[in-house]
Parts: C-alpha cells; sequence; structure tokens
C-alpha cells in the first residue's frame, strides 16, 4: 500500500516560502514518509503519470479554473550530440525536432483543444517549438519569451560537451545514490554554481501565479525544458508521497503536463505525456 498526501503546489508553497533555507531542507518531514520509486509499476501509480495529457485535455476546464499546458521542446541539436545547451538562446531544432513538433500541434487540434494564450522560454529551441504548434492551429498568436521559464543554469558546466559532462552525470548519480531523503536530492547540486532545483521551481511558480492571474481561465501553451518540467514533476510527487529520483526518469521531447488553477489558486499537475521510468 502506497502512501498518499493530500498536498498541492500552494500548500507546499506556502511552506517553502515561509521558512528559511535552513528549513526548506528539511520540509519533506512535515508530510510523511515518502515512498521512494524503484520500478516502473509504482511509477505509473503517480497520479499525474496514470492520467495521460492528450485525453485530459478533452475534458472541458471547470468554470473558473486556468490551464497550462507546459510543453518541452522539439529535439535540438544539443540533444543530438548531448551537450549542455542550457542557457543558450541560439540552439536550434533538427529536422526530427521540427516534425515532432507538428505532430504535437496537431494531436492538439484534433482534440479541440483552444490555445488562448502562449508563452516560453527565450531560447530559440523552444520559441520555435511553440511557434510551430501555434502555426498548425491557424492561430495569429505568437510565444511570449519570458526569463523565467529559461532551462537550468549549469554555471561553469554551460556548453560543455558530452565527455566533459559524462563524469558529472556519473559522480551526480553516485552522490545521489547516497542520499536518504527528497530533502537532500532536490537540494543538490552536482557543482556549486549551479542553480539549484528549488530556484528552477520558485521562478517558474512565479511565472504560473503572475500569469495564472492576468489569464485567468483560460487555457495557456508554455513552451519549457527538461529540467525544469522535471522539477515541478518532482515537486508534485513529492506532495502526493512519492520520492522521484532527477535520474530515475525521462521526459521526451515535445512531452506534456497539464497543470490546473482552481478559481482559488490551488495548483495540481493532473497528467503528463511522454514521461518514461528509467530501469537502469
Amino acid at each position: 500500500m502506497y502512501r498518499y498526501i493530500v498536498f498541492t503546489f500552494t500548500a507546499l508553497m506556502g511552506f517553502l516560502s515561509a521558512n528559511s533555507s535552513e528549513q526548506l531542507h528539511d520540509f519533506p518531514k512535515t508530510l510523511t514518509t515518502l515512498t521512494l520509486v524503484q520500478e516502473n509499476e509504482q511509477f505509473k501509480e503517480i497520479p499525474s503519470v496514470a492520467n495521460r495529457a492528450l485525453e485530459y485535455l478533452k475534458q472541458t476546464k471547470k468554470p473558473g479554473s486556468t490551464r497550462f499546458i507546459f510543453m518541452r521542446h522539439g529535439q535540438s541539436e544539443a540533444n543530438v550530440t548531448k551537450s549542455v545547451p542550457a542557457r543558450s538562446e541560439i540552439i536550434d531544432l533538427t529536422e526530427e525536432g521540427v516534425v515532432q513538433a507538428q505532430k504535437r500541434g496537431a494531436e492538439l487540434l484534433a482534440n479541440a483543444v483552444q490555445i488562448d494564450a502562449a508563452f516560453s522560454s527565450p531560447s530559440l529551441r523552444s520559441c520555435k517549438t511553440v511557434g510551430l504548434v501555434l502555426a498548425g492551429q491557424g492561430t495569429l498568436l505568437e510565444p511570449l519569451p519570458d526569463e523565467r521559464l529559461h532551462e537550468r543554469w549549469y554555471g561553469s558546466l554551460e556548453g560543455a560537451t558530452a565527455t566533459v559532462y559524462a563524469p558529472v552525470i556519473q559522480k551526480e548519480k553516485e552522490d545521489l545514490a547516497r542520499m536518504k531523503t527528497f530533502a537532500e536530492k532536490i537540494h543538490y547540486k552536482a557543482q556549486p554554481d549551479m542553480e539549484s532545483l528549488p530556484e528552477v521551481y520558485f521562478r517558474n511558480l512565479s511565472f504560473i501565479r503572475e500569469v495564472g492571474g492576468t489569464h485567468r481561465g483560460e487555457t495557456i501553451l508554455v513552451g519549457s525544458h527538461n529540467a525544469v518540467m522535471k522539477t515541478l514533476f518532482m515537486v508534485d510527487s513529492s506532495c502526493r508521497g512519492y520520492d522521484v529520483g532527477y535520474r530515475d526518469f525521462y521526459i521526451a521531447n515535445c512531452a506534456l503536463f497539464v497543470i490546473e488553477m482552481d478559481e482559488n489558486g490551488a495548483l495540481s499537475l493532473v497528467a503528463t505525456e511522454g514521461l518514461q521510468f528509467r530501469s537502469n
């Protein structure tokens, strides 16, 4: 039997915001013992994984609710070379990435998903992905760039090649394997000058709060990145009683997250598309 917690993004944000950084480190202790996700069957039981985004989006929004559709960019040139593009604003999509974005746009259109507003990370790979989706819908909307949606800042590893980054990933895996609590894992940084995952979380939450207030009741498409979406998923899953490691799951190009904000401002990641548990 797995433990579930009745918590939302809102409740967690309130706790984190009200505490110092030292207290922030201990926040999972205020919830309960989390279930460490080690198998694919456990992963598939997480509510946001069990609910497929494309099916969920067929549902009509509840009155007063605001719907965010976070979408990772299509395959980029850096994805092929396995380098660290991070904040680069000039890394483009590959031909495959263009096709992926167009296909996702067609799927949203087929499910009658109407986009009311669109935002994106300033990175070319993200803006272009959102632009291709919007073009497929025949809308005049264009994605508005927002700095808060940038990929995680990797510090001295920005732009690192696959060869340079490989030992960093190995060290990260070894370090995380020794950690016992979600709090330790969520605050871990492989390099001191990297952005922490809570920092990634809070700047994106700031965006959601602000845009949710100005676009209340609308459906908002958001161009996003791997580390950003992983962080949102990990935090939401911890609120539901699951400890999911950063390196334990994969987010595909053009993956989708559906985040609902109700009329009272409560947030919940309700459905996903393109997540896969790593068994190795």
